[in-house]
């Protein structure tokens, strides 16, 4: 196949699209290529900007002196044999930040520090990922100490979860299991003999609560368990209950451990306000219930800022638990995002435009509402 004379050049800003078709020798460097660009959009004379293609492998390349002539050459070679349409080559035109604008975020300690929360606690990609969305909350006037204090505080209660989670106890003999202390009443142990009480003490933060009941032997400590475990509702009977004990109690001392630990989830669950949105479970509900809550947490997961689906959730599920404008933030972000993303590009280029479209149509609606209506009498 002979190479094409021509070749379409998509041109695509954040506004809009612009197809060219020109000649193959007339695009052979970058001054030529800008020319086009430029004369497209004579604003762009005045501004820094970069452009980017993308090549046989869907990642985005820069487009200068090394790379145009792998460019141009690419569409033709991508055709499939007998193909005789004209090629085209889609060119992204993106603006550079200017640095004088990004200073003052660089001394925002609220800025930094949330910006830090987001890369290390892998909600984001990169750094630039997290400043992007950090600008988008400052541009919008949000309250970023908020969200970093619900972000460090969700990531405190996984530690606490991890660290929480049942180990291997140490060898310490022969443990006794619940229905060898029913068969021996008198088989009390020290701790226990000494207190004569079951008890669990928990703080929910604001309240200190301290329940126990007094117990005669360590068969009715056993049987107290039982009881609570199946009253809360942690086990569907008392045989399982039974056989939960079994395998955590071991003297008095385990029977404290256990009780405490039951205490403290119970009146933990009981304590958890759903107003503070505390529960991850909640959060994630509300962002699968708003629309545009849900579109935010797709385009970040789409456009590859986040890591996986689930921190895209989290992370819109932070925003609305900590009452940010999702609106206002989304759409700044989608007017300015400047994605890697090897295979989003030109999802970001619609997204962007369309949010574009959106603003300006809602601009005219409005216009159009408050320009006064000419009256006509008989």
């Amino acid at each position: 196949m002979s190479a094409p004379k021509e070749l379409i050049l998509k041109l695509h800003s954040i506004e809009e699209t612009l197809r060219v078709r020109v000649e193959v020798d007339a695009c052979k460097s970058m001054a030529q290529i800008t020319g086009y660009i430029e004369k497209a959009w004579p604003q762009l004379k005045d501004e820094k900007y970069r452009i980017y293609y993308l090549d046989d492998s869907d990642e985005l390349c820069v487009l200068n002196e090394l790379s145009v002539g792998d460019a141009i050459t690419l569409p033709a070679k991508m055709m499939r044999a007998g193909d005789d349409a004209v090629p085209v080559l889609d060119l992204f035109i993106k603006k550079e930040i200017d640095r004088d604008l990004t200073s003052p975020r660089e001394v925002n300690p609220s800025a930094r520090n949330l910006a830090r929360r987001l890369t290390d606690f892998d909600y984001m990609n990169s750094f630039d990922d997290a400043w992007q969305l950090v600008d988008s909350m400052l541009a919008t006037g949000q309250d970023l100490d908020s969200v970093a204090k619900h972000l460090e505080t969700r990531q405190d209660r996984k530690q606490k979860s991890v660290d929480a989670a049942p180990q291997e106890p140490p060898a310490r003999g022969v443990k006794r299991i619940a229905s060898e202390m029913e068969k021996d009443s008198s088989a009390v142990q020290p701790q226990v003999k000494t207190s004569g009480k079951v008890y669990a003490t928990t703080s929910d933060g604001k309240h200190e609560y301290h329940i126990e009941k007094r117990v005669k032997s360590e068969k009715e400590a056993v049987d107290t368990m039982v009881d609570l475990l199946t009253e809360m509702g942690f086990v569907e009977s008392k045989d399982k209950a039974k056989d939960l004990v079994n395998n955590l109690v071991g003297s008095g001392e385990d029977l404290k451990r256990v009780a405490d630990h039951i205490m403290s989830r119970a009146i933990e669950q009981e304590n958890d306000s759903p107003l503070a949105l505390r529960d991850l479970d909640d959060e994630l509900k509300l962002v699968e219930a708003d629309d545009t809550a849900r579109d935010f947490a797709d385009l970040l997961d789409d456009f590859g800022f986040v890591g996986s689906r689930d921190a895209a959730r989290e992370l819109v599920g932070s925003l609305m638990a900590t009452e940010q404008d999702l609106g206002s933030i989304a759409d700044h972000f989608m007017r300015h995002a400047r994605t890697r993303s090897l295979k989003g590009t030109k999802k970001v280029a619609d997204a962007q435009k369309k949010a574009v479209g959106d603003a300006v149509a809602a601009e005219k609606k409005t216009a159009g509402q408050t320009q006064p209506q000419e009256t006509t009498t008989a």
